[in-house]
């Protein structure tokens, strides 16, 4: 059975020793060295000298990533792909895109619930939420066989042939006969 051994404690020379660092919740291993060489935790050496045990730890912040129908997200860290889930070391840059997918576009992308400029860089400081919203997108062809004119409302914003309005807009479209 192992004893743990405390910081300033005496061991006797020739004594196996194994060195183990685990990171607690919401952090990561950096780095472990012995003596200021590079260590493997969980590894084992034989005590022949005094020895100095250094553990560099990060905080680390989850990552959710959540996209409607309609497109995607892509999250990097530098230049490696986030996955939801993931943990990023606290100070990370996010850059953070997203994609709509033919006949729709970007709704709204937010990040911990405030509105977030796509392709934006976010610095890593807190757990982080990233969820963008897609809407179906329709083109609208104005067409009439003249002797008059013919308008067409999204609003209070007139639009023109060839236009795209979200799915769900209401148009209002006015049609007047010229008059002989």
């Amino acid at each position: 059975e192992s004893t743990p051994v405390l910081n300033g404690e005496s061991v006797d020379g020739g004594t196996e020793l194994a060195i183990t660092a685990t990171a607690g919740d919401g952090y990561r291993l950096v780095s472990l060295k012995v003596n200021g060489e590079d260590f493997t935790s969980g590894s084992s050496l034989t005590i022949d000298k005094n020895l100095t045990v250094q553990a560099v730890f990060i905080r680390v912040f989850d990552v959710l990533i959540s996209s409607g129908s309609g497109g995607s997200i892509k999250v990097l860290d530098n230049d490696t792909d986030v996955l939801s889930g993931s943990d990023v070391d606290k100070g990370g840059i996010l850059t953070i895109s997203a994609t709509a997918q033919s006949g729709y576009r970007l709704f709204s992308l937010k990040v911990n619930d405030v509105d977030f400029v796509n392709e934006g860089q976010l610095v890593v400081n807190e757990d982080v939420k990233i969820v963008a919203s897609f809407v179906k997108i329709y083109n609208v062809e104005i067409s009439f066989g003249g002797f008059g004119t013919i308008s067409v409302l999204n609003g209070n914003s007139e639009i023109l042939s060839g236009t795209t309005v979200d799915e769900g807009s209401v148009l209002k479209i006015s049609a007047t006969p010229e008059l002989n």
